[in-house]
C-alpha cells in the first residue's frame, strides 16, 4: 500500500476574512511580510463587494469578491464571502503560495487542514509532546512551533471598517435602538 501525496494545506496559504460589523466604504493595504506581498483592498458598501488589486510574479491581478450577510440569532450582522469560483458562501478565502493567482475557497483550491493529514504520524506524536509541555492542545503546539522555529505566524487579513460614533446618548440612543429593532428609521 503506497502513501498518497499530501494535499496542500490551509496553513501554508495567505488567508483573508470578511469585514466585521456594519459595512462601510473603506480601503487599505494588507501586507504579508514573509511572502513580501502587498494587496490593495477596497470595500464598496453599496454593491457589497471587496475589490482586490495585487501583483504576483510581475503580473497585475484584479479580483472582485461578492459579500453576503446573515443575521445571527444573537443579533448584529455577519458577513461572508461568495467564492468567486464556485459561489459557495464561505468565511475565508485562501491564496496558495505556489502558482495560484486568485483567492478562492478551500475546496476550490483543494486544500486540507494540517491536523487532518497528521494522525498516527511521527509529527503528530511530536506535537502531542509539545502540547503536553505547554499544557495546551496540538493546534496551539503547531502554532507555537511555526512561530518560534520558523518565524511564520498564520494571519487572517480583514478589511478594517472604521467605527462611526453615534452622537446620541442616554434615552435618545435607547429609543433609536428600539425603533431600529422594529424596522423603523430614526
Amino acid at each position: 500500500m503506497g502513501t498518497q501525496p499530501t494535499k496542500r494545506r490551509v496553513e501554508s496559504c495567505l488567508t483573508i476574512g470578511p469585514p466585521r460589523g456594519p459595512l462601510r466604504d473603506t480601503k487599505g493595504i494588507w501586507y504579508w511580510d514573509h511572502y513580501v506581498l502587498f494587496v490593495d483592498y477596497r470595500v464598496d458598501a453599496l454593491c457589497t463587494t471587496l475589490h482586490l488589486s495585487f501583483s504576483r510574479d510581475g503580473l497585475p491581478i484584479e479580483q472582485e469578491i461578492q459579500l453576503v450577510s446573515t443575521e445571527p440569532n444573537y443579533g448584529g450582522i455577519r458577513w461572508w464571502f461568495l467564492c468567486p469560483n464556485c459561489d459557495r458562501r464561505v468565511a475565508r478565502l485562501h491564496l496558495p503560495t505556489q502558482k495560484w493567482f486568485r483567492f478562492f475557497c478551500r475546496l476550490c483550491h483543494q486544500l486540507s487542514y494540517e491536523s487532518a493529514q497528521s494522525s498516527r504520524k511521527k509529527s503528530e506524536r511530536f506535537f502531542k509532546l509539545i502540547a503536553r509541555d505547554l499544557e495546551s492542545t496540538t493546534r496551539v503546539a503547531r502554532l507555537w512551533f511555526r512561530v518560534s522555529r520558523l518565524g511564520i505566524a498564520p494571519e487572517i487579513k480583514r478589511p478594517v471598517i472604521e467605527k462611526v460614533r453615534d452622537r446620541r446618548s442616554g434615552i435618545a440612543l435607547l429609543i433609536t435602538k428600539e425603533a431600529r429593532t422594529k424596522g423603523l428609521s430614526v
